[in-house]
């Protein structure tokens, strides 16, 4: 059935009966949401949004472009991943500060919450390598990335799995859902077209088709469970497979995020066929976040050369090698540090205690799980990035029109 307003149909199906039947004892029915293709989609954007996207472009590949000697570049790409991860999993309930998250990647085996925000780190690393392979995008990669957010935790039984039923969003049943996304014997179409976009719509800018490719998966749905995260693995896919973010993509998710109510009104305008509002929100969220993340690495490079001028000691010194890894490993245990020195462990571990004397770690004794090091303010740095990110996008991301339930 066409749907008035909306850039697709809706059709109607029965629940199945294993989610039961209506108080009369009649199955009960549903309307699923059937977006239209996107690979041959055709765009007119308002100079205001075109704009908008430019300046994203610019402010993305400004980032990319900055001095390698700003910050260690393993440090910077790391720290901007985790930041991400955290905020695309924050959107889906999964609330965790960066020092639990760091604490729980130094020293496995405790945080079922943080393993969770883990697996979306591990995945957003999966879309970063699927970015810088110049073979074509398949849906296979999408259920990659997937099987990676899955692994070791509680959606480890649906791993790279298609939905093979109804998925909804809200609601005990897809009759009382808030959105029902299509049914299942529509995935294999929609999720080819899907990739025929990402692989083949080089003439858009790469902001835009990230844009257009984030909301498509979101609409489509196609996993049982963890599509939020999935799909904003997908943005870093086609940044780095543009060419515009061939080191970092800067954490739009944290804008996202910290507007998650407008983050979902701009999803549904898309589905309404309003492309250029939600283009608008979008470009202004990633063009927010890599303004922030170069401004981090800059904070970043200032603590570290403030750290050097703390420390007396010899040039070949381990703990100059410890400095510049620090950012990517703000706790660390001295087995850690011995690998990242290349040094002894009782070289590693005297250089510790050398920047514990600096006050630049601070030494943390664990019963169970031994004697870690924390480096308090880069944790810092990165709340402040959080912060300062949230704060100023509020009033600057543009508004999308809201929805009412009943539209």
């Amino acid at each position: 059935m066409a749907a008035d307003g909306w850039r697709g149909r809706f059709v109607r199906r029965s629940i199945p009966p294993r989610f039961g039947v209506g108080r009369a004892g009649r199955a009960l029915s549903y309307q699923a949401f059937v977006p239209d293709p996107i690979a041959d989609i055709e765009l007119s954007l308002s100079g205001e949004t075109a704009g908008l996207v430019a300046a994203a472009g610019v402010e993305v590949r400004d980032l990319n472009e900055s001095p390698p000697d700003l910050v260690v570049l393993e440090a910077l790409a790391t720290q901007l991943l985790r930041t991400e991860a955290l905020a695309s999993s924050a959107i889906e309930g999964l609330q965790l500060s960066h020092r639990r998250l760091v604490r729980a990647a130094a020293l496995p085996g405790y945080d079922a919450m943080a393993q969770e925000v883990l697996g979306n780190v591990r995945a957003m690393e999966r879309a970063i390598d699927l970015g810088r392979q110049p073979t074509r995008f398949a849906v296979a990669d999408l259920q990659a990335i997937h099987s990676e957010l899955a692994q070791g935790t509680r959606l480890a039984r649906w791993a790279g799995q298609i939905r093979d039923e109804p998925g909804w969003i809200g609601g005990a049943t897809p009759a009382d859902a808030r959105y029902v996304p299509p049914p299942e014997d529509h995935l294999d179409e929609l999720l080819e077209d899907l990739v025929t976009f990402v692989n083949e719509r080089v003439d858009l800018p790469p902001v835009l088709q990230a844009a257009i490719a984030h909301a498509q998966f979101e609409t489509i749905h196609p996993f049982p469970d963890g599509n939020g995260r999935v799909g904003r693995c997908l943005i870093h896919v086609i940044l780095m497979r543009s060419g515009l973010a061939p080191r970092y993509v800067p954490p739009v998710s944290l804008v996202l995020a910290a507007h998650r109510e407008r983050y979902i009104d701009g999803l549904t305008t898309f589905q309404r066929g309003n492309l250029d509002a939600w283009g608008a929100f979008f470009a202004e969220a990633t063009r927010l976040s890599a303004l922030r993340a170069e401004a981090f690495a800059e904070s970043v490079a200032s603590l570290q050369q403030h750290w050097r001028e703390q420390i007396k000691a010899r040039s070949d010194a381990a703990v100059w090698t410890l400095i510049d890894h620090l950012p990517a490993h703000p706790i660390l245990d001295a087995q850690t540090a011995k690998q990242l020195s290349g040094k002894s462990f009782q070289t590693a571990s005297t250089a510790l205690g050398a920047l514990e004397r600096a006050d630049i770690l601070v030494r943390r004794d664990n019963r169970k799980r031994g004697r870690s090091w924390e480096a308090p303010q880069l944790i810092d740095l990165v709340r402040e990035l959080e912060i300062d990110l949230v704060a100023s996008s509020t009033g600057s991301v543009p508004q999308v029109p809201r929805l009412r339930s009943n539209d």
